[in-house]
Order: C-alpha cells, then structure tokens, then sequence
C-alpha cells in the first residue's frame, strides 16, 4: 500500500506533465476537428502501407516477368524507410514553416506520382527502374 505523502509526492511530479492542478476544475473539451485529423493521418498511413507491400503477393509472378530478383523485392520493401530517413528533415520543415496540411497534402501527392508512373506503359527494360523510383516516392 502506498502512503499518502508517497501518493502525494508522485503526484508533485507528474503535475509540470499534466499542467492541470488536481481540484482545479479544468473543463476538458474534445473537438470534432481533432478526430477528423486522426481519420485523415490514418488514412495516410494505411494508403502508404498498402502501395509499400503490394510487392509480397506476387513475388513468383513478377520474378518471371520482369526478371526482379530476390534483392529487388528486399531493396523495394526498404525504399519507404531510406525515403523517410532521407526526406524527414525537409517534412519537418515543411511541417513547422507551413503547417501540417502542406506537408500531409505533398505527402499524398508523392504517393499519388509514385503510384501513377508504375501504371503508365512502360518497356520491360525502363519498368524495372521506373518501379525503384515508384517506391522512393512513395517513403517521401
């Protein structure tokens, strides 16, 4: 059982976090708007996970078609990760000069470029290296 100057002393601590005095009748209000980001963030995320890991299912089949092999699929899987390493300190940038609309909004459009040239018809030969840059923009 805790003693109630321990009690206290943690509370002590944690009030420079909390800002809010216990007793204080601070009214916590939640705005709509705050959810409407989350969605939108989410969504995001989910669209950029998705083009990310559309490569596992049809490994056997593209390995036939395009002549990928086995590093090609492990080198697009890390795309998104050496983009966001690469490119994280022009979206903090973007996200502190401009807000987090323009960053999100630029954010999508990449997903949206990256997604749309692997569509566009493509030789063989140039697809290969089309998709590498499909991915790169993608983890922008």
């Amino acid at each position: 059982m805790e003693s109630s100057e321990e009690s206290s002393n943690n509370n002590d601590i944690l009030q420079p976090l909390l800002k809010v005095k216990s007793g204080s009748g601070c009214n916590m209000q939640t705005y709509w708007y705050r959810w409407y980001i989350l969605l939108q963030f989410s969504l995001f995320a989910f669209i950029q996970t998705l083009v990310s890991n559309m490569w596992s299912p049809i490994v056997q089949s593209t390995e036939v078609s395009l002549n990928f092999t086995s590093h090609d699929f492990d080198l697009l899987a890390n795309w998104g990760v050496i983009g966001v390493l690469c490119f994280i300190p022009l979206n903090m940038w973007l996200l502190v000069q401009y807000g987090m609309r323009l960053a999100v909004v630029s954010g999508m459009f990449f997903v949206f470029i990256g997604c749309g040239i692997k569509c566009l018809p493509w030789s063989i030969h140039q697809l290969k290296y089309i998709i590498h840059i499909g991915q790169i923009c993608n983890g922008i």
